[in-house]
């Protein structure tokens, strides 16, 4: 396999060897749909002529249209164009799933090598009066070579996929860090720390302390998000990182509470300092009465607590009513603000 995914031209040919026909099948009208031109130079072996910039993305679209049985079984390897594989290349054969997951490696590496990561803002209102930005979310955008955007969810199911999770984290953090210092942010600053991202922690946390001292904001306004969908594997170390950054001065979120089975679990290994109810209980809770017990019985839990709450993806007005009603602390989603790279203001008002 080769090395740098910046090796890889229009010389460069992929062998593709799928093991059913309806594989076969699906992979060529893939390749037609993406005007990868595929010709047969062996019985039962598809070969593509491609260039790195248009082959990444074909991720998406081939986990789409093959299983994850079907790539594992299609067989593929690297050759150059007008020459046949070399006993050598053809002995490097692998999985077309691993080849995929080494350009997606390749592809992610080199967004954060090249500082391709940007931040877009949310702002994080007080739930009586929602003129007044609280705090900001950090929400992590990719640009593609082409400027276009990629979501943060694409962003860490490749991290995880390549095991590049510490990378992308660290720089998700740095690159946030930087960006509320170039706003001059006065306000609460929430940054997501994923749980699985700790196999590295004392480097990080040293890098993640300098850049906020060369930002010039004191530790006391960040706020780390830890997601409760993620799994809590390692409780001890979980405590150990959490009091780490506590002793820094960091105070801690639970993002997504209300999203799984192990909430109050969570909660109670977390001790947070603020909650953030998931905006699928919050979307139409003035309308459900499941989920409005639910959504109130942790807001009293969590003043019972004397944690601060914030409800999340708040896009109708009865749904921030419903939460100022039942003292929510403070409210976030596309009725006050959508994120943008520019940090908003509030465009919601009650009075009005």
């Amino acid at each position: 396999m080769l090395n740098d995914l910046e090796t890889l031209s229009d010389s460069n040919v992929l062998y593709v060897a799928p093991r059913l026909p309806q594989t076969r099948h699906a992979l060529e009208s893939l390749f037609e749909q993406n005007e990868l031109a595929a010709a047969e130079p062996y019985r039962g072996v598809l070969a593509i002529h491609f260039h790195p910039a248009r082959f990444e993305k074909l991720s998406d679209p081939l986990a789409a249209v093959l299983s994850r049985e079907e790539l594992q079984d299609t067989k593929c390897c690297v050759g150059r164009l007008g020459a046949e594989p070399s006993q050598a290349e053809l002995m490097q054969t692998e999985s077309l799933q691993s080849f995929f997951a080494w350009v997606r490696g390749q592809w992610l590496t080199g967004m954060v090598r090249d500082r391709r990561l940007t931040t877009f803002f949310q702002p994080i209102v007080e739930c009586r009066d929602p003129s007044k930005v609280f705090a900001h979310e950090c929400l992590l955008r990719g640009r593609r070579t082409d400027g276009q955007f990629v979501s943060p969810d694409r962003l860490y199911s490749t991290a995880r996929d390549v095991d590049q999770l510490d990378l992308l984290d660290q720089a998700a953090k740095i690159t946030h860090i930087e960006s509320a210092a170039r706003f001059s942010l006065s306000t609460q600053i929430f940054i997501n720390f994923n749980l699985g991202a700790t196999h590295n922690f004392d480097a990080c946390l040293a890098k993640t302390l300098a850049a906020i001292h060369a930002s010039g904001i004191p530790a006391e306004r960040f706020v780390f998000e830890v997601t409760e969908s993620d799994k809590i594997e390692d409780s001890d170390r979980l405590k150990q990182v959490l009091a780490s950054y506590r002793q820094m001065g960091f105070r801690v979120a639970l993002d997504d509470l209300g999203s799984g089975y192990a909430s109050l679990n969570s909660l109670t290994q977390i001790k947070p300092d603020f909650i953030k109810l998931d905006m699928q209980l919050i979307r139409a809770v003035h309308r459900d009465p499941y989920k409005s017990c639910v959504a109130a019985k942790l807001l009293e839990m969590a003043r019972d607590l004397k944690v601060a709450t914030v409800v999340e993806g708040v896009e109708e007005r009865a749904e921030w009513q419903w939460a100022a009603d039942h003292g929510a602390d403070f409210a976030q989603g596309y009725l006050f603000a959508r994120p943008a790279a520019m940090p908003p203001q509030p465009q919601f008002f009650p009075g009005t």
